[in-house]
């Protein structure tokens, strides 16, 4: 782009001179904000993706090389890739590239600290070179790259093949190696688990055929796009929402104990938290525990509506409806379904919580929350639920707790009785009178009536 542009120019430049003075100012400026336009778009489009490179044979890297928190170009990896295949010749090169991935999915971490790669960071651990760019502009361009110094290039598709069927060239050559999609009620941290054992398995198979390659972990684009929340959604900032360092409030669910529940929809778009695993009951006697994991947690996605459709073992299935109105959801109905039952029928369970939340919110209450038809109840500890998600967090929460809360109360009440205190204090001080009379020694006495 930024050639054509300087062509156009020369093309400027090579005008007859009998143009006027204006006109070449209106044609440079023309000129100014196609370059203007250029840059933007070029820095707009600029996409940056991680990259690990690992492996043996190579000594412990290039001490010129740039820092892990550079941002690079496409061909600065294909020089870094370049100098490091030159110490060790005929170095097969093995890609192993996600559809997205972002620096985000390095640095997750869930409730017990274990990270999505427990596998890459046992061979990385062990690996002679290790080097993590965190900041690459299309890295997968600098690795094509390779085919102007005679690199052959191959491809496999590992949900379509296995390792033993790919061609590992012994000589310099690039096997591209895509990994496969999401499952269905597969969320990220799953995939990415999944994806982490089938670069071990791959490299124990080309361990085993005697081949130690150059491996690299990509990926096509970026999984991490920020939210766009619609400018019309109205903002409420709650008293027991926490602000982060942002200055937004984000509520994170507690860490999940032993009973903890956290189901996510299959695409991410809702979330149930509770503290404590729901439970059943039939006239107020409590006959089933939802203790296990679900079998199947997948969403029904509309637009003025969303659905969470929990299933477990044994026939029970939890519809959750979510309706959107005037830019604010609400949960009011469960609908229970229970197959083993002889008379297997849905059950509509309402409500008397006052469940709602803007868009881009969450909904949040420490009380217990009942599902109930008179009958059967569903009942949730410490609940906190949201639909229409864009990420796999909660929003800001919308509490269930009033705005003047028992300490509130109690503060206030305190204080009330200080300033009644204190006013009384005050007029009992002002009320008080001085001597208007004083005794001169040269005069005559003072004498005071008994009336006075």
């Amino acid at each position: 782009m930024i050639a054509e542009l300087a062509r156009i120019s020369h093309f400027f430049d090579g005008l007859s001179g009998e143009s006027s003075i204006l006109e070449r100012a209106s044609k440079m400026s023309f000129l100014k904000l196609c370059v203007s336009v250029a840059v933007i778009l070029n820095f707009c489009s600029a996409e940056y993706l991680p990259v690990l490179l690992w492996g043996s044979g190579f000594g412990k890297g290039d001490v010129h090389s740039n820092s892990a928190f550079d941002k690079l170009t496409s061909d600065n990896l294909y020089d870094y890739i370049k100098r490091t295949t030159s110490r060790k010749p005929f170095t097969p090169i093995v890609v192993f590239t996600e559809e997205s991935l972002s620096l985000e999915d390095f640095s997750w971490r869930d409730f017990e600290g274990n990270t999505a790669f427990p596998c890459l960071e046992n061979l990385t651990s062990s690996a002679e070179l290790v080097k993590f760019f965190s900041s690459v502009h299309a890295p997968l361009r600098g690795i094509k790259n390779l085919r102007n110094d005679g690199y052959g290039f191959g491809s496999v598709r590992l949900q379509d093949e296995s390792m033993e069927s790919v061609n590992i060239p012994t000589e310099a050559g690039v096997v591209m190696v895509k990994l496969d999609d999401a499952k269905v009620n597969e969320d990220r941290p799953d995939l990415l688990r999944r994806h982490d054992e089938t670069i071990c398995d791959a490299y124990s198979y080309l361990v085993e055929k005697g081949v130690s390659p150059l491996l690299v972990y990509t990926g096509h684009h970026s999984s991490w796009v920020e939210p766009q929340v619609s400018p019309s959604v109205r903002r409420v900032r709650r008293l027991l929402a926490d602000p982060d360092d942002n200055g937004t409030t984000t509520t994170t669910p507690s860490p999940p104990t032993s009973t903890s529940k956290l189901w996510v929809s299959n695409d991410t778009k809702l979330m149930l938290y509770t503290s404590e695993a729901p439970y059943i009951e039939r006239f107020s006697t409590i006959v089933m525990n939802l203790s296990s994991t679900p079998e199947r947690v997948i969403s029904d996605d509309r637009t003025d509506e969303q659905k969470l459709i929990v299933t477990f073992t044994g026939g029970i299935t939890l519809r959750f409806k979510f309706p959107l109105v005037g830019g604010y959801w609400n949960l009011k109905t469960v609908v229970f379904l229970n197959k083993s039952d002889t008379d297997s029928t849905d059950v509509n369970l309402n409500t008397t919580s006052d469940i709602v939340a803007p868009y881009d919110f969450s909904y949040h209450c420490n009380k217990d929350i009942v599902f109930t038809n008179g009958i059967i109840s569903l009942v949730f500890k410490d609940l906190q639920v949201q639909p229409f998600l864009q990420k796999r967090e909660f929003g800001d929460a919308y509490d269930c707790v009033w705005f003047f809360t028992g300490a509130i109360w109690s503060g206030l009440f305190v204080t009330a009785i200080f300033t009644v205190i204190m006013m009384w204090g005050l007029s009992m001080i002002m009320n008080i009178k001085t001597m208007d009379q004083f005794d001169d020694p040269k005069g005559k006495t003072i004498t005071v009536a008994a009336t006075d």
